[in-house]
């Protein structure tokens, strides 16, 4: 859903995103992004799948944040 909800703000980027927005988005995901990912994987608790799909949208966070950096 996070990411759905990212990829709908990056896609209105042009009419109503305020400066910045970007790469607060890009600072935050890079001080979350490896904790959690270390967190998934020693995680015994979730199965492959699990791990996969929460890496999964890791991915395409970072991603939807490439994208709307390349087009600033």
């Amino acid at each position: 859903m996070r990411t759905a909800s990212l990829a709908l703000v990056l896609a209105l980027q042009g009419c109503c995103i305020t400066p910045g927005f970007v790469a607060t988005q890009r600072a935050f995901y890079d001080v979350v992004a490896p904790e959690y990912s270390a967190y998934v994987e020693k995680d015994a608790g979730l199965s492959d799948a699990q791990k996969a799909r929460r890496m999964d949208l890791l991915a395409a966070e970072d991603a939807a944040i490439r994208e709307a950096e390349a087009s600033e």
